[in-house]
């Protein structure tokens, strides 16, 4: 592909950009709006949550005797 077929591929998807931000600028009620806003934040909460128990978990495993290390020993 040349330079100015990339090119034309981004002026295209600029333009669709554009028409997908009007449509839900002019469409969309605000109040759907807000319960996306909603869902985006309660969609936030349960991943950082999930977030914090594999840091735990990784954690947890750090900080436990390795088993294989113990069976080397012996």
């Amino acid at each position: 592909m040349s330079m100015d077929n990339w090119e034309e591929i981004g002026r295209k998807m600029d333009r669709e950009f554009s028409r997908i931000r009007e449509l839900l600028e002019k469409e969309i009620k605000p109040q759907t709006s807000q319960k996306a806003a909603d869902a985006l934040r309660a969609a936030s909460k349960h991943l950082a949550a999930a977030a914090d128990q594999i840091e735990a978990r990784i954690a947890r495993s750090a900080a436990a005797p390795d088993s294989a290390g113990r069976a080397d020993k012996k």
